[in-house]
């Protein structure tokens, strides 16, 4: 089973439960910048943060650095909480079933203690187009999603 269909199976169970999907992101401070992930298309590029989901029984603390190590291969120390979005909902399909299923996503203020060397993400979960890169706050607040649309701030 590819990455997106084991995703889609779990993001089915919690739909026919009722329950929202609950995921976590994480600016990671890096001296006077912030690590993101820069994926590139075409001639476009998209700057985001790195998280995922909450794994059952999973604190958001813990899947937050979990998901940290996976995606960006960093290790940090939560910082605070900057907020939660929970007015999106995504179209899903997982055996031929689409469905719509709303997603809690909280988004944390992190700093940087460590980078090791190594492949982002799970096997399947990103492309050859995507790296991690540092960026200014303006840049942060303007281009990644979870701050110019869902209206998170950052100090």
């Amino acid at each position: 089973m590819g990455y997106y269909m084991q995703k889609a199976k779990r993001v089915k169970k919690l739909y026919d439960k009722g329950l929202p999907f609950v995921k976590v992101y994480a600016a990671v401070r890096d001296g006077d910048g912030f690590l993101v992930l820069k994926k590139t298309k075409g001639n476009e590029v998209v700057y985001d943060i790195a998280g995922g989901g909450v794994d059952k029984g999973e604190s958001l603390e813990k899947a937050l650095k979990r998901e940290l190590k996976e995606e960006m291969r960093v290790e940090v120390d939560v910082i605070k909480e900057l907020g939660v979005y929970d007015k999106m909902y995504r179209e899903w399909e997982y055996k031929g079933e689409k469905f719509s299923i709303q997603y809690e996503i909280h988004v944390f203020d992190t700093r940087l203690i460590k980078r090791k060397r190594g492949k982002l993400g799970l096997k399947g979960e990103f492309d050859k187009q995507t790296e991690i890169v540092k960026i200014d706050k303006e840049t942060l607040v303007s281009s990644v999603a979870e701050f110019r649309d869902f209206g998170i701030k950052i100090d």
